[in-house]
């Protein structure tokens, strides 16, 4: 189901959306055991360079199910190879917004939601 929420993106020739509906983040909970809330904690590691890519596969597969529910975290996978690590967070970031807008930092960009990678 299509959600007011999404995010969409062109990538490997097809338009892919990312939305962290309730549903999402209940399949990222039981497949990781984790809090979603806890995504807050990963970015904030990526901040300082430590960037779990188990992690990111997760939080990106999670947001493709409401468009896409039959993703596997392997496809997951090529789509963030495909996109990049930088446009990845970006969209994962825009996301997390949308998802939870009354929480979002003022004037809703990316940047200020604390999704920027550490410089290389």
């Amino acid at each position: 189901m299509a959600t007011k929420n999404a995010v969409s993106f062109e990538v490997q020739g097809k338009t892919c959306t990312l939305a962290y509906t309730m549903n999402a983040q209940v399949a990222f909970e039981e497949k990781t055991g984790v809090e979603f809330s806890a995504i807050s904690e990963f970015f904030d590691q990526a901040q300082k360079g430590k960037i779990s890519a188990s992690r990111l596969r997760e939080i990106f597969w999670a947001g493709l199910l409401d468009g896409a529910p039959d993703t596997t975290l392997r496809e997951a996978g090529d789509l963030i190879d495909a996109l990049g690590l930088e446009a990845t967070f970006e969209k994962i970031g825009q996301a997390v917004v949308r998802a939870y807008p009354s929480a979002a930092p003022a004037g809703n960009d990316v940047a200020a939601a604390g999704v920027d990678l550490p410089a290389a």
